[in-house]
């Protein structure tokens, strides 16, 4: 049996193979993609400029380059074909998603820790897609905010959208979206947002101040990755050594990686002077990611984590390099894109 694997070759470059597929081990299962969702976690390696790797320990590491050829996307659903003798968790015919790395073709061999089935549902089954939607619930979970706090999220794409609709029910003060964009400013107000900010046209700092009453905010959501957000979470945040009976704020950077930039002094003293807590809330955080799984996909069903309300781009398996191009873009057209076998 033969499966059509998508390989990156070259920088911005990817050629399709068909080859065959191995026999099972004992503890794995063949799955047949159904869709698989684009994130720009891979636009790194797709521009040749780094990866995640082993090290020699060996433990996870970025590695600086890309080790061609190389196979990019974890986003997958899937439905299983065959499963090895001694998996019992699914069986043929399962719909299953989660996390799995390599995943753009058609066919994949993999282990079934962390991934979970999916219900039968009236939504797109396409857009069910595990690994993004429990990362909004790691986030959503670390954030943890108490009621009446004010929680700002910096970035307003389609996974601070998402982090939003997670937080709308936390019985928040306010809830405050920031971004360079209006269009995304009046997306933030349909997912819970009670209040706006364009720092293109205002002061982002004093308009905080102003709707938090000078506390500045609890929770700080910084999910555009780049230090000119994290600069931004650090002005607004709460300020430690003035409101004591709180503590610290927190700020959450999932994303703070795939980029390499110049280190701003001023996030550096607002760290010092305010204290507050960085936490890194990528999904290798969670203390249970197939329970984050489980619950983004119950999530998506019950209209909490509305993925299919994201999407904006669909392209099929054979215009793969296509569909990387547009992410890479910047198209402000584009919010979430699937490849769809």
């Amino acid at each position: 049996m033969k499966r059509t694997t998508a390989y990156l070759v070259e920088a911005e470059k990817i050629e399709f193979v068909d080859e065959e597929i191995r026999a099972l081990a004992d503890d794995e299962m063949l799955i047949r993609n159904i869709a698989v969702g684009m994130c720009h976690t891979d636009l790194p390696p797709y521009l040749g400029e780094t990866e995640i790797a082993r090290d020699v320990y060996p433990f996870a590491t970025m590695r600086r380059g890309v080790k061609y050829p190389a196979i990019l996307g974890h986003e997958p659903i899937a439905v299983v074909e065959e499963v090895g003798s001694r998996v019992t968790k699914f069986k043929p015919g399962d719909i299953i998603t989660g996390l799995i790395t390599s995943a753009y073709t058609t066919h994949i061999i993999c282990k079934v820790d962390g991934l979970v089935k999916v219900p039968k549902m009236e939504k797109r089954l396409e857009y069910c897609l595990g690994e993004p939607l429990s990362c909004i619930v790691n986030i959503v979970r670390a954030a943890a905010p108490e009621y009446g706090d004010c929680v700002a999220v910096v970035g307003c794409g389609m996974m601070g959208l998402m982090i939003m609709s997670g937080l709308r029910s936390a019985g928040l003060k306010c809830m405050i979206g920031i971004d360079l964009r209006d269009d995304r400013l009046e997306d933030a107000k349909k997912y819970g947002a009670t209040h706006v900010v364009n720092p293109k046209k205002e002061d982002v700092q004093q308009r905080c101040y102003d709707i938090t009453e000078g506390n500045g905010c609890d929770v700080v959501v910084e999910i555009t990755g780049g230090l000119k957000g994290l600069n931004t979470a650090c002005s607004i945040v709460r300020i430690a050594e003035r409101y004591t009976y709180k503590g610290r704020g927190k700020i959450l950077i999932p994303s703070m990686y795939g980029r390499e930039e110049m280190w701003d002094p001023n996030i550096g003293y607002n760290l010092m002077l305010r204290g507050p807590i960085l936490h890194s809330t990528h999904p290798m955080y969670g203390m249970d990611i197939e329970d984050n799984v489980r619950k983004g996909v119950a999530g998506y069903i019950n209209g909490t984590l509305p993925m299919d309300e994201m999407m904006t781009h669909e392209y099929p398996f054979e215009k793969l390099n296509e569909a990387m191009d547009l992410m890479k873009s910047g198209d402000p057209s584009y919010k979430k894109g699937v490849i769809l076998f």
